[in-house]
């Protein structure tokens, strides 16, 4: 499973439809229901270092009304990356 914690809406590969980008958090088949606890043996939140980083998710409008799922063509995330907050901009405007 995956926490995703943020996504953006954008015209990501300039077809004039709206994409969305999902940055991941984290992820492992416990992520939402592990119990840690302190020295004291009492429940505490479990700190982000003790799960994985989740994959971000590109999902692509196919212009009928669904997206397709196209993460497997960004690059490689960086297999510790745990995303907070997603930006999407035109680095072409920018730098005009």
């Amino acid at each position: 499973e995956s926490w995703l914690t943020s996504c953006d809406i954008g015209d990501l590969n300039q077809d004039s439809l709206p994409d969305i980008y999902l940055a991941g958090y984290l992820s492992g088949v416990d992520v939402f229901d592990r119990v840690c606890r302190n020295n004291d043996g009492a429940p505490e939140l479990c700190f982000p270092t003790l799960f994985p980083g989740a994959a971000d998710d590109l999902l692509l409008n196919d212009g009928f009304g669904s997206f397709v799922n196209v993460s497997d063509r960004l690059p490689d995330s960086v297999a510790e990356g745990k995303g907070l907050g997603v930006l999407v901009f035109d680095h072409e405007l920018v730098l005009k």
